[in-house]
């Protein structure tokens, strides 16, 4: 009975030792997790990256010239290889009209789709740098730092509207998804040797220098830097867009429950069309020329499907062809089309707000001041324009759908 005592006495120690370390380890790894939470519910990693790829400095914004040095030196690499790149597609254009046996013409759809997606990128980088370092785009006031604080008074005071989590973690998820599409896009064009239907791309790397070669992949690591500062800008896009959601929010609660007639309702929501104006004109110069590239993009795919490219693709494995179409549509679906997704947020949520107000505004007493303010609403038509047209959520649809009609070669290759 004793040495049962004493076992039990020796034991409790170790019992609660035991519980404590268990404690601990739970707390730690609790602790782990809400950290990590934060994290991707916050503009951390996506404002990181943005500084990284665009080479803005910690302090920034000083208003300093030397901030846009580095930057201007890299916009100017990224140019040279973009140049470099276009005299590589030449000369092997030009083996195949000698008629190489082993660099026959490469798919025209293909190359084209190449140079706009080169084009494309660094075209958005050159444009992001002016963005990011324009003088009259102010930074100061901005709580992000990724879109210009521009002031917002609807109540005769300037109003600080944040982006929800939920904002931040939907763009944190879309750097993850893109950077993966990516990733996988590039091992196909590097390791399987294959971009959509463009095959043996490195091919012509065993006919040249040790010099010319190193000088090949060092444009390749330049423009893979473009294509993932590309990406960068969609993720800015989309917080803007977000913005202008979040002060739509704002706005619709005001209209709500504060606003009592139609002068009042009138001079809130010009409020609200002056900062998102502000806000997409800031942005406007790089979405324009995306979508003008987009365009292009469709009508290269469509010709890339009308092209005749067996030629190009005997001796391949067609898994591994349609493994590139799949993974070249992905990061074409996710640099071209998300933007539209993005833009046609904001026309949607300017027509929620007007179906709310039709439906909760009760404080107008007022009927006809109530009706004469939805019809002004209704005759501004606010939402997201690019050259004059209005984009909505069917455009977004019909931009995610396009980019992946290159998938049906698949089927001219069975048939």
């Amino acid at each position: 009975m004793l040495e049962d005592e004493e076992s039990q006495t020796h034991l409790e120690p170790l019992e609660r030792e035991s519980a404590e370390e268990w404690r601990t380890g739970t707390g730690n790894a609790w602790n782990l997790f809400a950290h990590w939470k934060d994290f991707v519910m916050s503009e951390k990693l996506l404002t990181s990256m943005v500084h990284i790829f665009y080479a803005i400095p910690p302090n920034w914004p000083r208003g300093s010239n030397r901030e846009r040095i580095l930057p201007t030196i890299m916009a100017i690499l990224i140019w040279l290889a973009f140049c470099m790149e276009m005299s590589i597609i030449k000369l092997l254009w030009t083996q195949g009209d000698q008629g190489h046996a082993a660099n026959k013409h490469p798919p025209i759809g293909s190359v084209l789709l190449v140079v706009l997606l080169v084009l494309s990128s660094t075209v958005s980088f050159t444009i992001m740098v002016i963005y990011f370092f324009k003088s009259s785009n102010r930074f100061h006031h901005s709580p992000t730092k990724l879109i210009p604080g521009f002031e917002f008074a609807p109540l005769g005071k300037h109003q600080d509207v944040t982006l929800k989590k939920e904002h931040w973690l939907g763009v944190n998820l879309f750097l993850v998804f893109a950077i993966t599409g990516l990733g996988t896009s590039l091992y196909n064009a590097m390791k399987v040797n294959i971009f959509f239907s463009f095959t043996d791309l490195h091919e012509f790397t065993k006919q040249i220098s040790d010099v010319q070669r190193g000088l090949y992949y060092s444009t390749l690591v330049i423009l893979n830097w473009a294509h993932m500062s590309s990406i960068l800008v969609c993720g800015t896009f989309y917080i803007a867009c977000r913005s202008i959601s979040s002060h739509i929010d704002f706005t619709e609660k005001l209209l709500v429950s504060h606003v009592t007639d139609f002068n009042s309702a009138k001079e809130i929501h010009e409020c609200l069309l002056k900062y998102s104006e502000k806000v997409l004109k800031s942005l406007t110069p790089w979405f324009t020329v995306h979508s003008s590239l987009f365009g292009l993009v469709i009508l290269l795919t469509l010709l890339d499907i009308m092209s005749t490219i067996q030629s190009s693709q005997k001796g391949h494995d067609i898994s591994k062809i349609w493994l590139s179409e799949v993974t070249a549509s992905w990061f074409v679906a996710i640099q071209f089309a998300f933007p539209f997704l993005s833009a046609s947020l904001v026309t949607r949520r300017y027509e929620q707000m007007y179906e709310q107000l039709n439906r909760r505004a009760t404080n107008v007493t007022n009927c006809h001041e109530l009706d004469a303010f939805l019809n002004y609403c209704l005759r501004c038509k606010s939402g997201f324009y690019v050259l004059g047209i209005r984009i909505t959520t069917s455009h977004a649809v019909m931009s995610i759908a396009s980019v992946f009609i290159g998938l049906f070669r698949f089927y001219k290759e069975l048939f």
